[in-house]
């Protein structure tokens, strides 16, 4: 098995759903953190969700997907999730936010069977 550290995904937000990061072929990934920046000075909200098993670009995240909903992020600030969660090949994490000044940032560990 090969370990490699990295940086899975980074996204400006938006207000429809954008695709962070998939799990490629093959591989399995830990995540380590997502960060979530505002990059102005007025509030804003943010979701993000977990789809299993390829769920694809064109599928709309259901509700037990969510694992942030409407979260608030306040002005020029940037919330930390430390996770830890593991994901197969082909499942991917989903981002939303109310407006395009929330960048998304995500970091793991991706392990092939090489």
């Amino acid at each position: 098995m090969a370990d490699t550290l990295k940086i899975l995904g980074q996204i400006v937000g938006s207000a429809s759903e954008k695709v962070l990061y998939v799990v490629p072929e093959g591989t399995e990934t830990t995540l380590s953190s997502i960060y979530i920046c505002r990059n102005a000075g007025t509030n804003a909200t943010y979701r993000i969700a977990v789809r299993k098993n390829g769920a694809g670009y064109d599928t709309p995240v259901s509700t037990e997907q969510w694992i942030a909903y409407d979260s608030s992020l306040w002005a020029n600030t940037t919330d930390t999730i430390g996770v830890g969660i593991t994901l197969s090949d082909n499942d991917d994490i989903v981002v939303y936010s109310s407006d395009g000044d929330v960048v998304f940032s995500c970091y793991g560990v991706e392990t092939t069977g090489d």
